[in-house]
């Protein structure tokens, strides 16, 4: 069997990037010429008094911004690390940390797909039955699809990749409806006592 796609997932953190400027109090943040305002502490916040963010500038929750600035900024007001979403990618996350500086966490093979939604969704490659009997994983980056059971005249058994780096492996002859288990579809007797597994793997198949 032959594994189609990357390697096993590694990762590796990374951090880069330290800017910013003081002149009394931190007046902006910026970033590849962008400029975000940051708040300004009032003359009673000068005067030592203990000021409260206000509710909006703080949600529950992961925080996170749509570009460097914007994300470094919220960071420096709510002094926790700021996800930048314009970063995000199959294989990266980036995010503003307090202290001025980003860090970034990269892996060698994808750890997010888009969903139909185009949302980020964690990559499953657990097998579910589709609702026209074909299989694929939960979230696949690739696109990984099974047969389900069919007859004699079709011979597509596994498709992967979209468009046209789209990959077809066929099989000639009838499918029985496939037994999955986690990321494996068994397909019995496909010969007389010979059975057929499919394995799914997070970029491929085996």
């Amino acid at each position: 069997m032959v594994w189609l796609g990357l390697p096993p997932t590694s990762s590796a953190g990374v951090r880069f990037g330290r800017w910013h400027r003081w002149l009394g109090v931190v007046t902006a943040a910026a970033l590849a010429g962008t400029v975000a305002p940051v708040a300004v502490p009032s003359a009673s916040a000068s005067a030592g008094v203990a000021m409260e963010p206000a509710a909006s500038a703080v949600p529950d929750g992961p925080l996170s911004a749509a570009d460097e600035a914007s994300a470094m900024a919220l960071a420096y007001r709510t002094r926790k690390p700021v996800a930048v979403t314009g970063l995000t990618s199959e294989t990266a996350l980036t995010w503003a940390l307090p202290d001025g500086t980003f860090k970034s966490e990269l892996h060698v093979g994808p750890e997010r797909t888009r969903d139909e939604a185009g949302a980020w969704v964690a990559v499953d490659p657990m097998l579910e039955r589709k609702s026209d009997g074909s299989v694929a994983p939960k979230a696949h980056p690739r696109g990984l699809w099974l047969s389900g059971a069919r007859g004699a005249g079709s011979d597509d058994l596994v498709t992967l990749g979209r468009g046209d780096e789209r990959a077809t492996l066929g099989w000639r002859g009838a499918l029985p409806e496939p037994v999955l288990d986690g990321t494996k579809a068994t397909y019995p007797e496909v010969k007389p006592g010979v059975d057929l597994v499919i394995d799914a793997g997070r970029t491929g198949f085996q």
